[in-house]
């Protein structure tokens, strides 16, 4: 497995130190795998499309340090692999993970074609579970964000679980929708309109790249366009409609530094903006003044002007 582009720290996992002998409840887990042939209770196997064998073993720490997954191919080389395994979406016990690789019947396609879905499922007093996903029918839109939701109401439900997935077709309001059963083990596509706030204009609505899908309870996905809103759809419905949450714009004409959305068990929407702040300052040339560590001890915030200045006489 030599010459591979990845760099030397994706086969490095970091050393995992757990105070209690039982996992907690959850888990801050790295959305990037490792690649490692690493096994414990939590290692499950599957078999990809061109037949390979590949393992997904969960490194679990005590949080809220990082925990982490590594996946290892027996019969699989590094340039078999076009990116490191990625997770796309968790629930409970279940966790979507991404694969690309160079090989298979899925390398012939382009763009996401050549990526491979698994769920993981972990134990709970059994063996845990690597299942692979088929791939949605030939001529429909992918957006890559898919949702994973489990359905776990009454024990015939036990571990089964539905993907949803939303792809945009003609224009910025008409979507189909995918959603995959592990019961029938098929995928359903629904062609849905999304209905709109009045007063929402056409060029403010989502496009079709969406940034990151999340689940907002008793059945309801979130689509979610960071800086246009979020498509809601409550995939257990019979006749499921899209709705569009809108978000608050940005000012001025740079994006934030970073955006991010949420949605909390409290079932409350949550949405996190890091902006850059700027100080206004009066600059005496005749007088430069030059802050040392020691200035900024006992101060509790110090802005990024603090840091910057530069003292011509020290050099």
């Amino acid at each position: 497995m030599e010459g591979s582009s990845f760099p030397a720290s994706s086969f490095q996992p970091p050393a995992i130190a757990r105070a209690c002998a039982r996992y907690a409840p959850w888990a801050l887990l790295d959305s990037k795998a490792y690649f490692a042939a690493l096994e414990n209770d939590t290692t499950a196997e599957a078999t990809t499309s061109s037949g390979h064998a590949v393992r997904v073993t969960f490194c679990l720490a005590d949080p809220p340090a990082i925990s982490h997954f590594c996946v290892h191919g027996p019969g699989l080389d590094r340039e078999d692999f076009t990116m490191e395994p990625q997770v796309h979406s968790s629930a409970k016990g279940l966790v979507l993970l991404r694969f690309a690789f160079t090989i298979g019947p899925r390398a012939i396609h382009r763009r996401n074609r050549l990526a491979e879905y698994y769920v993981y499922k972990a134990g709970r007093g059994k063996p845990p579970s690597l299942t692979p996903i088929p791939r949605t029918p030939p001529g429909t839109v992918n957006s890559s964000y898919i949702c994973v939701l489990p359905l776990d109401d009454d024990d015939e439900d036990a571990g089964e679980f539905l993907l949803a997935e939303l792809g945009m077709t003609r224009s910025n309001s008409d979507y189909e929708l995918y959603v995959f059963s592990s019961k029938t083990g098929e995928w359903t596509i629904r062609q849905l309109r999304l209905q709109t706030p009045p007063g929402v204009r056409n060029e403010d609505l989502p496009g079709p790249h969406m940034d990151k899908a999340i689940a907002l309870g008793g059945g309801a996905v979130g689509w979610v366009d960071l800086w246009r809103g979020i498509v809601t759809c409550n995939v257990l419905d019979d006749n499921p409609v899209l709705t569009l949450i809108p978000i608050p714009t940005w000012d001025g004409m740079l994006r934030r530094l970073a955006r991010d959305i949420t949605c909390c068990s409290n079932g409350f929407i949550k949405l996190v903006d890091q902006d850059l702040r700027f100080k206004k300052t009066v600059v005496d040339a005749n007088h430069k003044t030059r802050k040392v560590a020691e200035d900024l001890d006992s101060v509790d915030i110090i802005y990024d002007s603090d840091l910057l200045l530069y003292d011509d006489d020290a050099c």
